[in-house]
């Protein structure tokens, strides 16, 4: 025998998995964008010019 339909919960107009997934990404700092503007200022990791040498 087929079941009713149950009526939709009440909205209460609070995103509580939205809450959670905002703190988890400030937390861990996944929500940041790179700034690759900035990376310059990092210097020259590598020792290198920056120009890949191929073939010798």
């Amino acid at each position: 025998m087929p079941q009713a339909a149950r009526p939709a919960p009440a909205v209460t107009g609070v995103d509580y998995l939205g809450l959670v997934a905002a703190a988890h990404e400030e937390e861990t700092g996944t929500g940041v964008k790179v700034d690759f503007s900035r990376m310059a200022l990092l210097g020259d990791v590598n020792g290198s010019d920056g120009v890949d040498e191929v073939g010798g």
